[in-house]
């Protein structure tokens, strides 16, 4: 298979694992702001798997000759399929849980074939720039969700205007925003993506909010060492620190004029209240899960058991579903070696596109990964890895080409 060729199927593959985020944080902004489209969410839901399948089929039957597996993967494939054999094997009624079938169909439907194409791609660049496209088209929604939401047809009327849907996928474009105008210094887009977080405060929950503060936080240190990074880093302190000091009373204040208008903001409430850090109830969640999964440290209770430990619950952590799932020992091996593997990519990428992509995935699941996600529903947390060995893959054959065309 020549360069053109591999070239070809990676914007193949880089266009349909776009289109699927995209129209996935699309629709559930879109969604989660109508109580009429709600109605036929799952209807919805199906039509997109659908149509992801059939894109994918097609991308498979057009380039069968061209598509190549990685050992890893073969191996992260059996391992997975092993572990679940065995949990069922152990556990007949394990699908009898609604949440848990939820997550299986999530997994399979989204983040399996992640796992299964984007390894294939030889370059990074074409993706990136696809979700910054991407990006404009998602922004646009979730103005439109905004827009639906203060029509008074909304879920986010409950308990002030708050709606996790919205917060969870408002935050991939916000942040796509911010890099792309940090990038090419484009003020246009970082206006957009501030735009975009300021809606997240108004009527999303809390923890997109850590995602994005995450990236910026990672974008400006890994900034060249110069005078203006030394002024920039010097003022972006003194902003967070006067804002940390006062957050209470400019958000009382913010909610204050706020709420003349018509609009509530449950997080500007919370922070004008002083309990920004309330759990909503994830500490008792959490040391309920903690206490039985002290009782099988080493190997946990097997595929799914953070939902079912708790009764056909949410564990609400990515990190505590993992040692629910694989126990602290193998869980913890695990989610070190995940890391490892993460930063190997970040440190071996030769393109830069590669490592703004890396740094953009992990910003989506890392901040929130003790009070947000499960193991089989994080999907950003199985794209990184996925890109994480493409990226790897990628530098082991230009390393192989520099050396084959020093050697010639």
């Amino acid at each position: 298979m020549n360069l053109s060729e591999n070239t070809s199927l990676s914007k193949k593959i880089s266009f349909i694992v776009v289109l699927q985020y995209s129209i996935m944080a699309i629709k559930n902004m879109i969604v989660s702001s109508s109580v009429a489209l709600i109605s036929i969410n799952g209807l919805i839901n199906g039509f997109i798997i659908l149509l992801l399948a059939l894109m994918y089929l097609k991308l498979v039957l057009g380039n069968i000759s061209k598509i190549r597996i990685l050992y890893k993967q073969v191996f992260i494939f059996s391992a997975i399929a092993i572990f679940w054999l065995l949990s069922y094997l152990n556990n007949p009624s394990l699908f009898s849980y609604s949440y848990l079938n939820g997550e299986v169909i999530n997994f399979i439907a989204y983040s399996l074939p992640i796992l299964v194409f984007v390894p294939m791609i030889e370059e990074t660049e074409t993706m990136l720039k696809y979700f910054y496209k991407a990006s404009y088209f998602m922004f646009i929604a979730a103005v439109i969700a905004v827009l639906l939401s203060f029509l008074g047809n909304s879920e986010t009327n409950i308990y002030t205007s708050y709606s996790m849907a919205y917060g969870r996928n408002a935050m991939l474009p916000s942040i796509l925003l911010y890099s792309k105008a940090l990038s090419q210094n484009n003020k246009i887009d970082f206006f957009l993506a501030t735009s975009l977080a300021g809606l997240i405060i108004l009527l999303g929950s809390r923890f997109p909010i850590l995602c994005i503060m995450f990236f910026l936080f990672i974008k400006i240190i890994f900034l060249p060492i110069t005078y203006k990074k030394i002024l920039y880093i010097f003022g972006c302190i003194s902003v967070a620190m006067l804002t940390f000091f006062n957050i209470s009373s400019l958000a009382k204040m913010a909610y204050y004029y706020l709420n003349k208008v018509g609009i509530q903001s449950r997080t500007l409430l919370l922070l004008s209240l002083g309990i920004a850090t309330y759990s909503s109830g994830r500490n008792e969640i959490h040391q309920n899960l903690y206490e039985l999964i002290n009782q099988s440290p080493i190997w946990g209770y097997g595929a799914g058991a953070g939902t079912i430990l708790l009764g056909n619950g949410l564990s609400h952590g990515l990190i505590i579903d993992t040692f629910a799932n694989l126990g602290y020992v193998i869980g913890g091996v695990f989610l070190i070696v995940v890391l490892m593997l993460i930063l190997k990519a970040y440190k071996k990428a030769k393109s830069k596109f590669g490592k703004e992509l890396l740094i953009i995935i992990v910003s989506n699941f890392l901040p929130i990964s003790t009070i947000q996600l499960g193991l089989w529903s994080a999907n950003m947390f199985w794209f990184s890895i996925a890109l994480s060995l493409s990226i790897i893959k990628i530098s082991k054959y230009n390393n192989f080409s520099y050396i084959s065309k020093a050697d010639s």
